[in-house]
């Protein structure tokens, strides 16, 4: 089984993006806790962390399209994770612009960043993707829940870890998100043993 280098310290750049506070949208409430969560397992796997909450569109935009275009050679890997409201394919901006994922990262894809081809490149998604839900809890639907991961490899070396199926709206707690949670916990417990996909499996 071919398995990715991990050779470099640090082992690449964790981008967190959490948006909590909107222009006209509910805030995500007790939604800041997801975001030390992530900085934690990522940051004991010796990533490097940067954390950025409530960024608008253009700022959205623009943080990822600076990422491709920095130099990814002395790292071995890329981890974005992005907490939001969101609909079917999207994330929402602070300013409750509606930005297509796919679309998002593709600076990050091996033609536009070339440091980052045959590199793992993972994003973690936790928004709703759709409506329809199964519990009346608080999510981070637009609208009014699955607990589910769902994880799609579309391009070479990336992979997609979303919060719900498409279709559903994802749970948010007083405590964050189930979704944050359970993958801090299995991480931090297997992340030197397991690789990702039993990994994420567990997460589901």
């Amino acid at each position: 089984v071919q398995v990715y280098a991990m050779n470099h310290y640090p082992k690449g750049v964790c981008l967190i993006i959490n948006n909590i506070n909107f222009r006209g949208l509910p805030p995500r409430v007790e939604a800041e806790a997801d975001t030390g969560r992530l900085a934690r397992v990522f940051g004991s796997f010796d990533f490097s962390v940067v954390t950025l909450q409530d960024l608008d569109h253009s700022k959205m935009v623009d943080v990822i399209m600076r990422q491709g275009e920095d130099d990814h050679s002395n790292y071995d890997c890329f981890v974005c994770c992005i907490m939001s409201h969101g609909t079917t394919g999207k994330v929402f901006s602070s300013n409750d612009v509606g930005i297509d994922i796919l679309e998002l990262i593709k600076p990050l894809n091996a033609k536009r960043c070339t440091s980052l081809k045959g590199k793992p490149k993972l994003f973690f998604i936790q928004a709703c993707q759709g409506e329809r839900h199964q519990s009346p809890e608080r999510t981070d639907s637009l609208f009014d829940v699955a607990v589910t991961s769902t994880f799609i490899a579309k391009e070479a070396d990336i992979f997609y870890g979303l919060a719900t199926v498409p279709g559903y709206t994802a749970i948010r707690h007083d405590y964050g998100a189930p979704y944050v949670h359970h993958l801090e916990w299995t991480f931090t417990k297997y992340g030197k043993t397991h690789d990702l996909l039993t990994m994420m499996t567990m997460v589901n």
